[in-house]
């Protein structure tokens, strides 16, 4: 007759302590996780379709910059269209379903579990009003919507008939290494001026998934501010964390000192953050320098009177930046030009 035995106390501890671990693992990921959507996109699959017309073949390019602003682009032309800003949206699973109700529009087979993100744009009309909605779920996919809102009765249960007319899955096409300028000009755009071209980008190892860019605008006269830019990247999905403009930094002069070299010469007063939270203190900044002197060969950073080092500037405009140091507020620190 065979007997139960209690599990050994050491196999029900061991139990415990993968379970405590995989808890650890799955709130860890779910903290961590980063929901980027700035891309340049094709429709890789039409998802639902109303008026059974569409293909992927006919459908337009999308963009959807780091700053969360919509353009689209025809097959044959070369210039993006602004289509306008998206908003955050509270979009539920059970909201997007109300919105594709009409089961013969379902294209293929596509199920959302989850939404991680959400945006809506919303195009003026007369009672009533067009909408796009770009969605991130949480399996990592990109999907765009397009429907009709209906403003009078919104929110009141089968009345309202707000609904989509189309939802495509999306895919990235920017490329996977470096980076894409005409993508991050367009970026930048609407903040700093449409004349904005990025001309230097940086990355460091010791600040994975992020990306430095120094950049040359229009201003008082033509390219004369400039500024850098930093954004967060992930699977050549982009978003924009943080820019500083400087006027007329391009074409500024100083009093000389040891030469006229000084001149165009930007140090910015403000260093570039490479963390999530946005804030210098126990995380990964650099000092940012900005020139537009084509003169200048290289920057040396001294260090409490001891040259630290010292970096070639091969190009003009250039962008020059150095790892900051938590130690550097109570270092002296300065920058030797020649």
């Amino acid at each position: 007759m065979l007997k139960y035995k209690k599990p050994a106390f050491w196999v029900v501890i061991t139990a415990v302590i993968i379970l405590v671990m995989c808890i650890a693992l799955i709130i860890n990921t779910l903290m961590n996780r980063t929901n980027l959507i700035g891309s340049n996109y094709r429709v890789e699959k039409v998802l639902y379709d109303t008026s059974l017309s569409h293909t992927t073949e006919k459908e337009p390019d999308f963009c959807i910059t780091a700053d969360y602003r919509l353009y689209t682009k025809a097959a044959l032309d070369k210039a993006w269209e602004y289509v306008g800003k998206l908003e955050t949206y509270p979009l539920t699973v059970e909201e997007l379903e109300d919105y594709c109700s009409y089961n013969r529009g379902w294209a293929s087979k596509y199920n959302v579990r989850q939404i991680a993100d959400a945006y809506i744009l919303r195009i003026p009309g007369d009672g009533s009003q067009d909408f796009y909605l770009a969605i991130q779920t949480g399996s990592g996919d990109t999907l765009l919507g397009y429907g009709w809102e209906d403003i009078s009765e919104r929110g009141q249960g089968a009345s309202d008939d707000t609904s989509l007319q189309w939802l495509f899955l999306l895919v990235p096409t920017l490329p996977e290494h470096g980076a894409d300028a005409d993508f991050l000009d367009r970026s930048l755009a609407a903040s700093v001026g449409e004349s904005v071209t990025c001309f230097s980008f940086y990355e460091n190892e010791s600040a994975p998934g992020y990306m430095i860019s120094g950049f040359i605008t229009d201003g008082s006269t033509e390219k004369s501010d400039m500024g850098f830019a930093v954004f967060q990247f992930k699977d050549r999905r982009y978003k924009l964390k943080d820019y500083h403009l400087y006027i007329n930094a391009a074409i500024s002069k100083v009093p000389q000192i040891d030469s006229t070299i000084h001149d165009r010469i930007y140090i910015a007063d403000t260093p570039a953050i490479c963390n999530a939270s946005g804030e210098a203190t126990g995380g990964i900044s650099f000092d940012v320098i900005l020139s537009n002197n084509e003169r200048l060969t290289s920057i040396t950073r001294v260090v409490d009177g001891n040259q630290e080092i010292t970096n070639t500037v091969g190009t003009n405009p250039s962008m020059t930046v150095f790892r900051r140091s938590t130690k550097d507020p109570e270092r002296k620190i300065h920058y030797q030009f020649s």
